[in-house]
């Protein structure tokens, strides 16, 4: 058996092989019911672990509230200075001795991966 994610999204679907169109329809429609797409997701807001429903009509939410939006708009903008500030410390500090460059280095790749996780639109 498939493993099963909360999503739906994972399942294995039927190969079409040499099934005809219609054989290979009805199965793959089997197979959706099987593993129905899950409507409920965690808030974008790295902060917050409230659910997100999709409510099927104009723009898909990211955010459970107002307030996450403006958050997370807030922890992307302070995340993108402290890795400009980071990346131009270490480009400065280049070559000199005494300076715990594997932690700004780390640091850096952290907010690199913080603000790949985080929708653009907030």
């Amino acid at each position: 058996m498939a493993t099963r994610y909360d999503s739906g999204v994972s399942g294995t679907l039927t190969e079409r092989g040499d099934l005809d169109v219609r054989a290979w329809l009805a199965r793959l429609l089997l197979d959706l019911e099987e593993q129905p797409i899950g409507s409920t997701s965690t808030c974008a807001n790295p902060e917050c672990d409230r659910p997100v429903d999709y409510i099927g009509h104009g723009h898909a939410p990211h955010y459970c509230c107002k307030r996450c939006k403006n958050r997370t708009g807030e922890i992307r903008r302070r995340a993108a200075q402290q890795l400009d500030v980071i990346t131009e410390f270490l480009g400065a500090s280049r070559g000199k001795h005494g300076i715990p460059r594997g932690e700004f280095e780390h640091r850096a790749r952290m907010l690199r991966w913080w603000l790949e996780q985080m929708p653009q639109d907030g």
